[in-house]
């Protein structure tokens, strides 16, 4: 009867096998990207450069949330339309979704570039602040423009993804990101140009992954082609976006909770307290880009076998692909809670701040345990276009818990704010 019921399975582990490897080298490709702006400006110009590093990390959730609820939302629809072999309607959705992120993503950079200076004072810096103002906003200014280069990198590694090309996928995503962290360096470190320099690197490791991605989305093989007979209206587009809003929310979530963050931190510490702020959330993207990861793996056979309307297919599923994401992220996690030093030095963290910072690691590493089921929770639901509850789960890990939990941590002694990671995760889990 075992043997039988691995038989039955067998087709289920295998493709989540080959999706799994691929998408956890780009998760580590995305996590090392996201952490070497902070890390090579970190080494270079010290708690200035990391705190001008967290003030913009509010413009960045924006971008995710857009370019993430396209891409999601718009592949579930994609996946769930070729589960049931109608490739024009897949081809119309991924011309919509392309269509109608080019224009936001335009938008975006324009409104941005035009209000800058407003900008930046909602962020928590002004002029007053002298050198940690500059910083943010030479680095802010090349973000802004680069807007449409992140959308689309975003959203062609899902499509990719969804129509069968995961080592593509994989191998743009990494090239872009092991170049940028290259570019990092050579910019930032070799030629002296600052967080302007961080921000250049980002932009042509876009560029790169882009440039990668190109033959799949033309090939005549794969269903990735855009048609300006497009049947989708920007209504449907927008229905994509709803679903895919169930689990992006968490970056607009973030958003105000960064922005919030930021500026009581810098009111209370100055940005010394800023830069440990700025140490954690890198430090977050290694240990939870692997959960997404594993969540990215799992997404394209969710969708099918919710499209099949196949149960025992989604249950087998979810086991390994629990499994497999508590194990990536629990060794990481593990790392952490032994060896926050180290994660100090990496950062150019030193003196009296290595102490305040090793300790906030370590209550964060234990909230991020149950982030990763989390956030395996709330994509595996929104794969199966139950957007209601995954929406439920990040509003509540992102906003209803969180935010409050961050203002009421401002009143104790600063020890006391990291805590508010574990108990906001703890709390959703339980609900």
């Amino acid at each position: 009867m075992a043997v039988t019921e691995k038989q039955k399975y067998k087709f289920t582990n295998s493709m989540f096998g080959r999706l799994f490897g691929p998408a956890i080298v780009s998760s580590l490709g995305w996590a090392l990207s996201d952490m070497a702006d902070a890390v090579v400006v970190g080494q270079r110009l010290g708690t200035t450069g990391l705190a001008a590093i967290s003030f913009i990390l509010p413009v960045y959730m924006i971008n995710c949330t857009m370019a993430h609820g396209f891409g999601v939302g718009g592949t579930v629809r994609f996946s769930n339309l070729l589960s049931k072999g109608k490739k024009d309607e897949a081809r119309a959705n991924y011309s919509i979704i392309s269509l109608t992120a080019l224009f936001f993503s335009v938008l975006t950079a324009v409104l941005g570039l035009i209000f800058m200076d407003p900008l930046l004072k909602v962020l928590g810096t002004v002029k007053e602040d002298g050198a940690v103002y500059v910083a943010t906003k030479q680095y802010l200014e090349i973000l802004v423009a680069s807007t449409p280069l992140f959308y689309f990198s975003n959203i062609f590694n899902y499509y990719l993804r969804n129509d069968e090309n995961q080592k593509l996928a994989a191998v743009g995503s990494v090239t872009g990101n092991i170049c940028d962290i290259f570019f990092n360096i050579f910019f930032v470190l070799v030629l002296g140009l600052g967080t302007r320099g961080a921000a250049l690197s980002t932009s042509f490791g876009q560029v790169i992954a882009i440039a990668i991605y190109i033959p799949g989305l033309v090939s005549k093989k794969h269903n990735l082609r855009v048609t300006f007979k497009v049947k989708e209206s920007l209504g449907q587009a927008f229905s994509c976006f709803k679903l895919g809003f169930g689990t992006s929310v968490t970056y607009l979530w973030q958003m105000l909770f960064f922005l919030i963050c930021n500026n009581l931190l810098m009111k209370s510490g100055g940005e010394e307290s800023v830069a440990v702020f700025d140490v954690l959330q890198n430090t977050s993207y290694l240990i939870l880009y692997l959960y997404e990861g594993t969540a990215r793996a799992m997404q394209p056979l969710a969708s099918t076998y919710h499209g099949e309307e196949n149960e025992r297919g989604k249950k087998e599923l979810r086991k390994i692909g629990f499994l497999s994401g508590i194990g990536v992220g629990g060794a990481i996690i593990l790392f952490i809670e032994f060896c926050p030093q180290a994660m100090c030095m990496l950062f150019g963290v030193n003196g009296e701040a290595v102490t305040n910072t090793s300790f906030a690691l370590r209550v964060y590493s234990v909230g991020a345990f149950f982030a990763g089921i989390n956030i395996l929770l709330c994509n595996y639901y929104q794969s199966c276009e139950q957007e209601k509850t995954a929406y439920l789960i990040e509003t509540l890990r992102g906003a209803v818990i969180l935010i409050p939990a961050a203002i009421g941590a401002s009143f104790l002694p600063a020890r006391f704010f990291w805590y508010i990671f574990p108990l906001t995760e703890a709390l959703t889990f339980v609900v």
